[in-house]
């Protein structure tokens, strides 16, 4: 009898789910064939083999699951290289939605979140792109952020209210590195105005 010697277990009756995987069965299988005359490898022969058959190493399912397993790092590979190391968020001010200036423009406050998730020291351009009539309000348009670090700052955009065409516009704000043009991140947002309808 082959037994599994730690939990005592007759391989004969199959799959049991008191089996831990110590292949100790293995070899104490193997010994009670060497000792009856017998060729061990019993345990790990498939009835394939028992049978006269071959043995098949490019079986259907390891073709699936080497296909399976390709696509997961052929994914994760093109998510390392197009990774961008920027996270910009874009908070519209909620305690005052816009306010209006003397001379009749209407001006909205958010608070741009900077992440820089490089390791190198960067200089980021701010620019705003819209429709006409809204342009970047804030005198800062430079922000340095050191590697693994995070800004906030908050700028304000204005806007003519007789150029906009409803009361909510979007607009893209663009943050990109001095010294790397292909380091960059937009994020959308919306400029209100209260007084279309």
């Amino acid at each position: 009898m082959c037994a599994g010697l730690p939990s005592r277990l007759d391989i004969r009756d199959g799959l049991q789910y008191q089996c831990i995987g110590c292949a100790t069965c293995i070899d104490a299988c193997d010994d009670v064939m060497e000792k009856m005359g017998y060729e061990k490898g019993l345990v790990h022969t498939t009835h394939n083999i028992l049978n006269g058959g071959e043995q098949r190493v490019l079986r259907p399912r390891v073709l699936i699951y080497s296909c399976i397993l390709l696509l997961l790092i052929s994914g994760l590979l093109y998510s390392i290289i197009t990774r961008v190391p920027l996270e910009l968020g874009v908070i519209h001010d909620r305690n005052k939605l816009y306010s209006e200036t003397y001379d009749g423009m209407i001006e909205n406050i958010y608070t741009l979140k900077l992440i820089n998730k490089s390791q190198r020291d960067h200089g980021f351009r701010l620019t705003v792109t819209s429709i006409e009539g809204i342009s970047l309000a804030s005198d800062r348009k430079i922000f340095p952020v050191a590697g693994s670090e995070a800004m906030a700052t908050a700028v304000r955009l204005r806007a003519d209210p007789y150029l906009l065409p409803s009361a909510s516009v979007s607009v893209d704000f663009r943050m990109q590195a001095i010294d790397d043009e292909n380091l960059y991140i937009s994020e959308d947002a919306k400029f209100l105005d209260p007084f279309r309808k």
